[in-house]
């Protein structure tokens, strides 16, 4: 992974590089260098707000409908240090089982929280669990829909003709 920021740090420098050497060389209007100048900035704005996104941090978004519970991390709220808590989900998409897990980070419910509890329970006794929304939006806001658990079917051999 490091490898990867290395790299895309060298080449967006060689892009500010040729940018510099373009517009010191050239015979374009101000106003056009200073556009390219500007849209170069934004640029490494964007990526290195998108890079967070794509470095393997949670997502700021609720889990698929439905889903298959892989993992659960939950942090209680902190009245001492005025933390608000949160809750951290691994979970696969139902029609892609063999694909790794994504970790999504939700606010702290404690319906949210007692939910998974009782699903970890299920798991712990060897049974998958899939999760399913009640009322979900894409994103998530301070309060999160209403999670049910159910147990996920199995799929007996199919049958002879």
């Amino acid at each position: 992974m490091t490898v990867w920021i290395v790299g895309l740090t060298l080449a967006y420098v060689g892009i500010a590089v040729l940018l510099l050497s373009l517009n010191l060389r050239s015979t374009w209007a101000w106003p056009i260098k200073a556009g390219a100048i500007a849209v170069t900035g934004i640029f490494y704005l964007l990526t290195y707000f998108a890079w967070h996104e794509l470095s393997g941090w949670p997502a700021s978004e609720l889990p698929p409908d439905p889903f298959v519970l892989v993992a659960v991390e939950v942090q209680e709220p902190d009245k001492r240090t005025a933390e608000a808590g949160a809750i951290f989900i691994w979970a696969r998409t139902m029609n892609a089982l063999m694909t790794a897990p994504r970790a999504y980070r939700l606010p702290y419910s404690g319906a949210l929280h007692q939910a998974l509890l009782l699903a970890r329970e299920r798991q712990a006794e060897g049974v998958a669990q899939v999760g399913r929304w009640e009322n979900a939006g894409s994103r998530i806001g301070d309060d999160p829909p209403a999670l049910r658990f159910e147990d996920l079917p199995r799929h007996g051999l199919p049958a002879k003709d």
